[in-house]
């Protein structure tokens, strides 16, 4: 190979990473979330987050006894097991809130809403009946 059939390579200047000089290492959720917005995963990666955070905020009991249905627009939609649990888990709220918040990073959750789990077919709801009141005799 002669010196005219060789490559040639120019020599660059070195310009400043995009993160600017001196920047350290970033979070792989910094890089991953703009990617994902692109694609349109965003939504689904948050939901996976919230979803994952959710047995750390209530506790390993409540968890057992609810399943997030959904997160979309900042909104948690959570079923559980019993109209007293969603009961007390609404009283709870705020403080439900701020512990899935802390544990995301960020103020992703705004709000939460319950709703009792379907029943499975052939089992009867779990919300209460009220009872009827017996007649009285015919005189």
């Amino acid at each position: 190979m002669t010196e005219r059939d060789q490559p040639r390579f120019s020599e660059r200047p070195r310009t400043a990473r995009r993160g600017g000089a001196g920047s350290g290492p970033r979070p792989v959720g910094d890089l991953l979330l703009p990617s994902l917005a692109r694609l349109g995963l965003r939504g689904p990666a948050l939901e996976a987050q919230v979803k994952a955070a959710w047995p750390e905020a209530v506790g390993a009991a409540v968890a057992r006894e609810t399943h997030c249905a959904s997160f979309a627009r900042g909104r948690l939609t959570v079923e559980s097991s019993s109209p007293a649990l969603s009961h007390q888990l609404t009283i709870q709220k705020q403080t439900i809130i701020d512990a899935l918040n802390s544990r995301l990073g960020g103020a992703l959750v705004r709000d939460v809403r319950y709703r009792l789990l379907p029943s499975p077919p052939g089992e009867k709801s779990p919300t209460v009946t009220p009872r009827r009141r017996p007649r009285d005799p015919a005189p």
